[in-house]
């Protein structure tokens, strides 16, 4: 039984997201920080009103930044929005090659902004992405702190598109199977929750993925194909904390916030790409 339990904790997403589930509640500011941890609460939780906050491992980010702080700073190109490089990022592949967009254009609001970056990329790896995309546009969605154009996101798309028409069926039914009622103490007092575990892989992949092309935008002269990536979530009330120590990275954005980089890579290649999605999701990939 406990291996079996381990091995549920290895494929979850580093930690809990909790659906706050909040009836009959006047409309009113939510807190920026949670008073308290959540908690466990066996007690039966009510249907309402999902929204999240995520309880994600956070990598070293501040010895990155300093040890970044300590090298030279490689200045990259001007991005550039149009593919370069006849390959497939990924593999390499010359053949049937189409455009993946970085990061996926299932985030946006249609219509979409006009400078959507691309990568060229095989057919194979980009038929390869649709589930992932969809699971990660549900992970980052759904926050409570979430800017305008995720709450349409989640409302427009996720729950009605993605839950609707169980898209990614299996994916659902186990974030469900998995689901574990609880509470979070607030200023407000305690509010019912559900603690929902998301996987790990599926969002890794995207986010590697992303990394992995805005490597062959920003420097193609760089050979990716060796490096290791590493992964870690930054806490969701943390964001404005985390996020405002990164002012000595280069900086790119999309959509009018819907999606933000700082980014940087030194002279020995060592690097950090921090990524926060409609101002609340925020994602570090080093390598």
């Amino acid at each position: 039984m406990a291996g079996a339990k381990k091995g549920l904790q290895d494929k979850l997403y580093w930690g809990m997201s909790l659906y706050l589930l909040v009836v009959g509640v006047t409309p009113r500011p939510w807190p920026r920080k949670p008073c308290a941890p959540p908690s466990a609460c066996p007690r039966s939780w009510p249907s309402g009103c999902r929204v999240r906050i995520d309880q994600g491992k956070v990598i070293d980010v501040w010895n990155f930044i300093t040890i970044l702080r300590s090298r030279k700073i490689r200045s990259p190109p001007k991005m550039s929005t149009s593919s370069s490089n006849e390959c497939c990022y990924l593999c390499g592949s010359v053949f049937e090659l189409t455009r993946d967009h970085i990061p996926p254009k299932n985030l946006f609001l249609r219509p979409r902004p006009s400078n959507l970056v691309t990568v060229l990329c095989c057919r194979k790896c980009n038929n390869s992405f649709s589930k992932d995309d969809e699971y990660f546009r549900m992970a980052v969605s759904s926050m409570i702190n979430r800017s305008g154009d995720g709450e349409r996101i989640w409302s427009e798309k996720v729950v009605g598109s993605t839950l609707r028409d169980r898209r990614i069926g299996p994916l659902i039914d186990e974030v469900v199977s998995e689901s574990q009622p609880s509470f979070v103490k607030t200023e407000f007092g305690a509010l019912p929750a559900l603690v929902i575990p998301f996987r790990c892989d599926e969002i890794e992949r995207v986010l590697i993925r992303m990394t992995k092309g805005f490597l062959r935008k920003t420097y193609p002269d760089v050979d990716a194909s060796h490096f290791q990536f590493k992964v870690g979530m930054v806490q969701q009330f943390q964001v404005e904390e985390v996020y405002g120590s990164l002012r000595n990275l280069h900086y790119f954005e999309l959509g009018n916030g819907v999606f933000r980089m700082w980014y940087g890579i030194s002279r020995e290649y060592a690097g950090i790409w921090a990524y926060l999605f409609y101002n609340s999701a925020g994602y570090f990939v080093s390598h």
